[in-house]
């Protein structure tokens, strides 16, 4: 089973529009795990991103830009195993 994280940076529109790769992730690996990355700045439409088959959690994270990533975040990027990272 491949485990990706992926799609952090961008507004709006461009986290949505990131569904189609992540939906190209599930087709070509049907038996993966997914994780949404979504800025704090951007936790308010979170919602949107958790009933979607293509997502298997939303990882709402800290900073933004020049403050990302975090210590905390990239100690949970090795503590979680992902075999891949969509940046």
């Amino acid at each position: 089973m491949k485990k990706a994280i992926g799609f952090n940076l961008g507004q709006f529109g461009d986290l949505c529009m990131n569904i189609v790769p992540t939906k190209a992730f599930k087709n070509t690996y049907p038996n993966s795990y997914f994780t949404f990355n979504l800025s704090k700045r951007y936790e308010g439409i979170k919602e949107i991103f958790y009933n979607n088959k293509y997502i298997d959690e939303v990882k709402v994270w800290e900073g933004y830009n020049d403050n990302w990533p975090t210590e905390d975040y990239k100690n949970y990027l090795l503590n979680n195993k992902y075999d891949i990272i969509y940046d």
